[in-house]
């Protein structure tokens, strides 16, 4: 059976290859859906299949159960196209299937059989009012076109010869929306065009009866059939047939004395006719692909005289020299007559070009090569825009014993590597995908690039970045990759030829070169970076932590990386081609399919051929689809994990991947270790990926020196090698960074060897040592976040872990709320209570992040939604031992003091994916306020001190007693208006006006996982007044849209303080669907943030239609903290007229803007620093975009004393504070 399978599989991997390329609709449920949107600009493919139907079709094709190849061309046909994918159109052409007519030879070469339609639309929509007198079979009322087509085939017979350049002139007249020629007849002649095919009528005019025999296929659908109109004659046949090795089959002994039956009967044959149809090209769309797949089982060749003549190749086609005159007595003469008056153009005259007169030797294959690279070069359609092609592919269908044949028909592919066997069709299927597969490539990102902090001087930015890059896939796999470039003082980020990498929209110029390429990538992800700096997967050294938290190799040798570690852990959906019925079938249940094929859960195929209108036959595709997950066998544990090692579908003898995951929301962090022994600065880049890894480089080379996965994610290396069409991104890593680097004497290097006792315990201890810890969470990738101690720089291990039921410290419930860990750990500090003495304290170094997010609020329906379960609490956490020291609903959690959830903890209802802003008021090392949004656009408070504030002096540190405060409700919606949402921390921001404090909170509203909805109130930037800035709130009124200003609304002149009334200010986005997707960035009295939007730069709604993007635009703002006006020339316009935003990126979801600090200068900007000359100037940059939002072009900095213009440091220190990190536990 492998000649048969094998050429299954090949069309198998065809289709699906199409539905890659050719528009299929998915719908992602987060932010990737802004690249599911503009798969409705993709349109269906469009592919025309020219199949062999000739005599020789009757051999037996070995290895196929004694069937012949016509049989196995139709079983396989039916099998393709009932599992085909829904997003592809497919016509039928083909050629023979007719033996010789007395009076009309050209019967093998025909007209279009269906046109070229989508596979699932009904069959006899098509058809039409010609079902009574076309050649098909009639289809019933309900039948997709995938079910005709294969009974079409079904219905033929292998007869005749095998005219390839014929059919091919005749299909190229088809997509060029020309008249037919060879299919210009009545409909009921098998060789006909189908009426639904071409426009216009056609009436014979004149005709005559010929005699026909049903028995040998020559009689058209006007003969009578019946036994009084037919007669029945004895012809010699054959005894008995017999195959040859070589699968060839002859008479044995030449006996054909065996006498047959045939019936014989009367039809008509249409003289002339009247009219001008045409065709009705497929091609509509200016991006729509065209194909056409040929199918041959032999070489081109016509009727000749077998003894005489070796073969049929001596006649040209009559498409390209209908007027050459022949020997009869060597090649038989051909009824009717052609003349140049039958085509309207030749072959020769189409393409405009001299044909090899005898390619290969065959005089009946002239001009099919020039045909096919005239439709594959020259535009097809010149009522569509744009140049439209026709690609060609061939297959040579069991054609072993003609390798002449063979190479002709390679000779007909337009595209290099287009021609296979049928032999070999896994080669002919990876050519289609690759060359049928969408391949425009964009470089994106959702995170900025990484600017390295200087670790000489924490104020300054080193003149490396960094980069991550990915390309979105429709497939379960993303390419990411990881770029090094320099950035020079202007913040122009340049290549390794020194020159600037960015165009004006950020996006990557086509030259573009990373310091870690050989060669210029542009916006290829693929080429260069880090992913191509891996290394051999054999030698990579790769963890996880498959027992508790210790680290074990990645490796098929290592026992502990169990098969249940690698098995999907939930239920799994079987393979299937189901098509969901439409909702004009309302009584049948959603998700019902009466149409396709599946897999049941042992692997069984079943075939679905239902009655819509009864339900009968029908089947529920969830019941019949969802499987238990099975535990991976042995063989598949080691294939996963040499893929996840790196080599290609997890084959130890193939080529590596060379790949990295994409980073969607976590971007690279730098580690400067300082010198190793031998002088060597020993810096590290880390990055996270949705692959699973977290990633350390070496930021010199780019080489991959570790990389560690948590174990709860090798189970989507499943997924991953498996890459099937996926509407799910698979997550892995996804969450931020945090890196916590201690270097107690500031020289510069992590030295692990302590010399002096810096924590003042009296003890030179582990604990003085310096360190490097890394902290982070999984976001989408789960409920989990990890430690990780990398103070040895390339020998990492894991300090804890967190989930929900697997707290380190043993408290099985301590984060039972936690959700999935989107929020940040930021690192700080908290006084705990001493052990002997309350009134005493020690700080701790801690971590405090939100309870993260509810994927509940996936749900857009506000209807349908579940209130959220998850995510409705605050944690803080020991940073050395994950240990939970205090959350809001578990209160003082090991601290002294009861454990009680926090007075109003419990009215939280909405979860909490944003960082936490934690503020120290009194300056004394710790935090004691945190503020923070919830998705119910909701801003809240948390007074941490309240014990140290209150009457009672027995204790100071009960956090217990922490006030939790509602500081705004602002989500506005309704029981059918969705409310709006917050995903990101509040920026705070304290200054002094008349001598009076002011805190204001600024943050910005929107749905970051369905970043498309256009259903929710409508978002906007707030910026609020906590009138409470050092003195603990009491009485304090809710803020909500009626105690807030339009920023419209506030007088010119006036500041939102001049409304004593008012309690802040907001500003209503403008724009289709805009909304805040980052955090904001409050500096030098100015908000500064970003905002996503389904619309154009002008402003216009933009939604994706066929073969036209949709155009997302994203858009950096910066506006007055007290007027919300704009206040700086942002595209440094000629006139310097300020603007509100510019426009900053394109389909992708920009970052917070990222404040970056210069290098220190003299006044010149050049000069070293010198006492009493010296500068440090500060920018702000937004993304990859080009121009910063904030620095010296667009500032007075030199001639104003005005603070919202200092962007020099040395002007604007005297007003900055600084957390003392040195502070010491009290009574030292």
């Amino acid at each position: 059976m492998f000649k048969l399978s094998r050429f299954l599989d090949f069309f198998q991997k065809l289709l699906l290859s199409l539905m890659v390329s050719s528009g299929s609709t998915l719908s992602f449920a987060d932010e990737t859906e802004i690249f599911a949107q503009n798969e409705a600009s993709k349109v269906n493919a469009n592919v025309l299949f020219l199949l062999d139907a000739s005599g020789s079709m009757t051999q037996t094709l070995s290895n196929s159960g004694g069937r012949s190849r016509m049989q196995v061309l139709k079983d396989t046909f039916r099998e393709v196209l009932d599992t085909a994918p829904a997003n592809v159109n497919i016509g039928l052409m083909h050629y023979a299937n007719a033996s010789l007519l007395p009076s009309y030879s050209w019967s093998a070469i025909k007209g279009v059989s269906f046109p070229v339609s989508p596979i699932d639309q009904q069959a006899a929509s098509i058809i039409g009012s010609a079902a009574s007198s076309d050649n098909l079979i009639d289809p019933p009322a309900s039948m997709p076109v995938r079910a005709f087509l294969a009974d079409i085939v079904d219905n033929w017979q292998a007869a005749g010869y095998t005219p390839i350049v014929d059919s091919l002139y005749e299909a190229a007249r088809y997509f060029r929306g020309e008249s037919p020629v060879w299919g210009k007849h009545a409909p009921a002649y098998s060789w006909a065009a189908h009426p639904s095919t071409y426009t216009g009528g056609l009436t014979c005019t004149s005709q005559h009866q010929e005699e026909c025999s049903p028995d040998w296929g020559t009689c058209n659908s006007t003969a009578n059939l019946s036994p009084s109109a037919c007669t029945t004659r004895k012809y010699n046949e054959c005894c008995k047939w017999e195959t040859a090795s070589d699968g060839t089959q002859f008479c044995k002994n030449n006996n054909y004395s065996c006498k047959v039956n045939v019936k014989f009967c009367q039809h008509s044959i249409c003289d002339a006719y009247s009219g001008s149809p045409v065709y009705k090209s497929p091609i509509e769309y200016s991006c729509q692909a065209n194909y056409l797949v040929l199918m041959s089982d032999g070489k081109p060749e016509y009727p000749f005289w077998e003894g005489v003549t070796a073969d049929g190749t001596a006649r040209y086609p009559e498409s390209v020299a209908p007027t050459q005159t022949y020997n009869v007595n060597l090649v038989p003469p051909m009824l009717p007559d052609m003349t140049n008056t039958n085509f309207p153009v030749t072959v020769t005259n189409l393409v405009s070009a001299n044909c090899v007169d005898a390619p290969l030797g065959y005089k009946s294959g002239k001009c099919g090569a020039e045909l096919t690279q005239f439709l594959a070069t020259e535009d097809q359609a010149s009522s569509v825009s744009g140049k439209q092609v026709v690609n060609t592919f061939t297959v040579a269908f069991g054609m072993n014993d003609e390798p002449v044949g063979t190479n002709y028909l390679a000779e007909l592919a337009t595209v290099e590597g287009g021609a296979y066997t049928a032999n070999d069709p896994e080669e002919l299927a990876a050519a289609f995908s690759e060359i049928l597969t969408d391949v425009q490539k964009s470089s994106l990102s959702f995170s900025s690039p990484s600017f390295v902090v200087d670790q000489a001087n924490l104020l300054s930015h080193e003149s490396k970045v960094y980069m991550p890059v990915f390309d979105p896939s429709q497939t379960a796999v993303w390419s990411g990759n990881l770029r090094k470039f320099t950035v020079n003082d202007a913040g122009d980020i340049l290549g390794a030829n020194g020159g600037s990498v960015l165009n004006t929209d950020g996006t990557l110029k086509a030259d573009a070169q990373d310091l870690w390429s050989n060669t210029a990538h542009g916006s290829d992800v693929t080429i260069g970076g880090a992913a191509n700096k891996l290394p051999l997967p054999a030698n990579r050294i790769l963890y996880t932590d498959a027992v508790g938290t210790n680290l074990v190799s990645i490796n098929p040798t290592t026992t502990s990386i169990t098969a249940s570690l690698l098995s999907p852990s939930d239920t799994i959906s079987s393979a299937h081609n189901l098509l969901p019925v439409s909702t004009s079938y309302p009584h049948l249940p959603t998700g019902t399919s009466c149409w396709g094929s599946y897999k049941d859960c042992s692997g069984v195929q079943h075939t679905v051929n239902g009655n819509p209108s009864t339900g009968v036959g029908c089947v529920s595709i969830a019941e019949v689809t969802t499987c238990p997950a099975p535990e991976v066998s042995a063989e598949k544990r080691t294939q996963l994990l040499n893929f996840i090692r790196g080599y290609k579908n997890g084959d130890p003898t193939a080529e590596p991947r060379n790949h990295l995951g994409d980073s969607l929301n976590s971007k690279a962090v730098v580690v400067d270790y300082g010198n190793d022994e031998y002088g060597n600065d020993v810096v590290r880049v880390l990055l996270a990926t949705n692959e699973g890894f977290v990633h350390s480089f070496d930021a010199e080379t780019g080489v991959e020196k570790w990389a560690f996965m948590p174990a709860s994610l090798l189970k989507n290396a499943n997924l991953f090698l498996d890459n099937q069409n996926t509407n799910k991104h698979i997550y892995g890593i996804d969450g931020a960074l945090t890196l916590a680097r201690v270097d107690h004497n500031l020289n510069g290097i992590i030295e692990l060897t302590p010399s002096q006792d810096y924590n003042n315990d009296g003890q030179i201890n582990a604990e003085d040592a310096d360190s490097v810890k890394l902290y982070f969470g999984l976001r989408r990738g789960g409920r989990m976040y990890y430690g990780l101690n990398i103070s040895v720089a390339d020998s990492p291990s894991v300090m804890w872990k967190i989930a929900p039921q697997t707290a380190t410290n043993g408290s099985a419930d301590s984060f039972d709320e936690l959700g999935e860990a989107w929020s940040k750990p930021t690192l700080s500090r908290l006084r705990l209570a001493d052990a002997d003495n309350p009134q005493q304290s020690k700080l701790v170094q801690v971590l405090v992040f939100g309870g993260g997010y509810d994927p509940r609020k996936d749900e857009e329906d506000v209807t349908k939604r579940l209130p959220d379960q998850w995510g409705r609490d605050l944690f803080i956490i020991d940073a050395s031992s994950g240990s939970l020291l205090w959350s809001l609903r578990k209160g003082g959690f090991g601290l002294a003091g009861a454990q009680t959830a926090v007075a109003g903890a419990t009215s939280l209802s909405h979860s909490i994916p944003g960082d936490i802003r934690i503020l120290d008021m009194d300056g004394n090392g710790a935090l004691d306020r945190l503020y923070f949004s919830d998705t119910g656009g909701n801003v809240w408070r948390v007074d941490m001190d309240a014990d140290v504030r209150d009457a009672d002096t027995s204790s100071y540190y009960d956090y217990s007693k922490a006030k939790l405060t509602h500081l705004a409700s602002l989500g506005g919606g309704s029981t059918s208006l969705d409310h709006r949402k917050f995903f990101y921390e509040p920026d705070t921001a304290i200054r002094m006006q008349n001598g009076k404090p002011i805190l204001t909170i600024a943050l910005g509203s929107g749905y970051r996982t369905h970043p498309l909805n256009t259903t929710a109130a409508l978002d906007r930037l707030y910026v609020l007044i906590d009138p409470d800035v050092y003195k603990m709130p009491e009485a304090l009124t809710l803020i909500t849209d009626n105690n807030l200003m339009n920023v419209q609304s506030i007088e010119t002149g006036k500041t939102i303080l001049d409304y004593p009334e008012m309690k802040g200010w907001y500003y209503e986005f403008e724009h289709h669907g805009e909304k805040a997707l980052s955090p904001v960035l409050t500096l030098l009295d100015k908000v500064m943030f970003t905002t996503f939007s389904q619309s154009d730069a002008q402003g216009n709604p933009s939604v994706a239609q066929a073969c036209q993007l949709a155009t997302n635009t994203s858009r950096a703002y910066v506006l007055d903290v007290l007027q919300g006006k704009a206040v700086l020339n942002l595209d440094r316009s000629v006139d310097a007229s300020a603007d509100k935003f510019v426009i900053a990126g394109s389909n992708e979801l920009l970052d917070t803007p990222q404040l970056i600090f210069g290098r220190l200068t003299g006044s010149d900007g050049s000069s070293s620093c010198q006492l009493g000359d010296c500068q440090q100037n500060m920018m702000v940059r937004i993304g990859k975009l080009k121009l910063p939002l904030l620095d010296l072009n667009n500032t007075q900095h030199q001639i104003s004393n005005t603070y919202n213009q200092m962007i020099d440091i040395t002007r604007l220190l005297p007003r900055v504070y600084w957390l003392d990190s040195t502070a010491k536990d009290e009574g030292e």
